[in-house]
């Protein structure tokens, strides 16, 4: 295992560029301009739905727990914490999502699509910055 671990790109049999679809095999290196917003609108729907399962999860636990407390005053005010407490965590997501939408709206800036963002930084689009191979405007 070490030896393997020890390999260099070029004993592997070439660069190494990711496998899968956000991988950079078979890819240009400027294709990482296309990657990048992909990857990070891929972690920002994981992450929002990985919150609403935890919210119906505490919900639901929560609620159990508030069914089973039997009437002990401790039990049912856990309970009624931990429903609140996924509550509060859910709006405060869906609060962020609408704070960036709002933002995006006030200055312009489209925060939820990264990669219209980055398009727009090359002189083509007014913003300057690097030109982007793949362009309809890209002049080399």
């Amino acid at each position: 295992m070490f030896t393997y671990l020890a390999l260099t790109q070029k004993d592997l049999g070439g660069d190494i560029k990711g496998q899968g679809p956000l991988g950079l095999a078979n890819r240009q290196p400027s294709d990482i301009i296309t990657l990048f917003p992909q990857i990070i609108s891929t972690i920002v729907g994981v992450l929002t739905a990985a919150a609403v399962l935890w919210f119906i999860i505490q919900f639901i636990l929560g609620a159990f727990r508030w069914i089973t407390s039997q009437g002990d005053a401790k039990a049912v005010e856990g309970a009624r914490m931990q429903i609140i407490h996924a509550i509060i965590g859910l709006t405060l997501v869906l609060i962020t999502l609408i704070v960036l939408s709002l933002l995006s709206n006030i200055f312009g800036l489209d925060l939820l699509n990264l990669e219209d963002m980055i398009r727009k930084l090359n002189p083509q689009g007014g913003g300057g910055g690097v030109p982007i191979p793949g362009d309809p405007n890209y002049i080399p």
